[in-house]
């Protein structure tokens, strides 16, 4: 990972948040990297910040309950996600910002162009669609998410460890262990209320409402996001496509091409 500063932000109503930033000078607009489901963000960005902090001052941070994140009591929801995206903009005095969101990332971000459409200076939306459940097999992991999230908070403190570690160890299988270590750093309700949150997210009643200049990095072989999704986000939005070869898990094995394509992506902006 490149050079960064390190700072706890209060994130009024909250709780803290830790924020990583390059601190770079630059007459163009932050960007805001906003990460996916389970993991962190610099497991997600850490690999790809040398590439858009050779020419923009790039910050990235965790969402609510993942990571770093904060740990408010409330459920999570992504409309208080794209709040505390908000919220750290003020507290960091950015006028202007550009949210690069994968994957959950992306949901956030569509959220914070319609919430802040003054503050948004373009968005940049990677391996993410418009929605995540569709089919009948979607719905029902999802909605069993939802149904897990519940029932965590009963468990005592040991079976929730060890109901969490199953669970993350299920999520993480295919994946280096490097992976799992940032799932587990996070509070396991939340994870799961996370993932049903995804899971009812539908924008398609106010994408009409976004007018920022926004890129769809569509990864073509997303073995998570189907691309006729991706494609549609792309058509709803009225969206710039770079197109890319990737599956989902890009920004983890291979990171030099996720890195090349998001820059590509935050180019066009202009």
């Amino acid at each position: 990972m490149t050079r960064l500063a390190e700072h706890t932000v209060d994130v009024p109503g909250r709780g803290t948040a830790v924020i990583w930033d390059n601190e770079r000078e630059s007459d163009r607009p932050p960007l805001l990297l906003l990460h996916g489901w389970n993991v962190d963000a610099p497991l997600t960005f850490g690999a790809v910040l040398p590439t858009l902090g050779a020419s923009h001052r790039t910050i990235m941070f965790d969402h609510h309950g993942h990571g770093h994140g904060v740990r408010a009591p409330e459920r999570f929801r992504l409309e208080d996600c794209a709040a505390d995206v908000i919220r750290i903009a003020d507290e960091l005095g950015l006028d202007e910002f550009v949210p690069v969101g994968y994957s959950m990332g992306g949901l956030i971000a569509q959220l914070v162009a319609l919430r802040g459409p003054d503050r948004v200076a373009g968005l940049v939306l990677a391996s993410t669609a418009h929605r995540f459940s569709v089919r009948c097999r979607e719905r029902a992991e999802f909605g069993a998410l939802g149904t897990a999230s519940k029932a965590m908070p009963r468990l005592s403190d040991r079976a929730r460890a060890k109901a969490f570690r199953g669970i993350a160890g299920a999520i993480c299988r295919p994946l280096p262990e490097s992976v799992l270590e940032s799932v587990m750093l996070a509070d396991p309700a939340k994870l799961l209320e996370a993932g049903h949150a995804i899971g009812q997210f539908d924008s398609r009643g106010f994408l009409h409402a976004i007018h920022t200049h926004t890129v769809v990095v569509l990864s073509a072989n997303d073995q998570i996001i189907p691309v006729e999704r991706q494609q549609e986000l792309a058509r709803l939005l009225d969206a710039d496509v770079v197109r890319t070869e990737h599956n989902h898990h890009a920004p983890i094995f291979e990171q030099e091409s996720f890195a090349r394509a998001l820059l590509a992506g935050v180019d066009q902006l202009g």
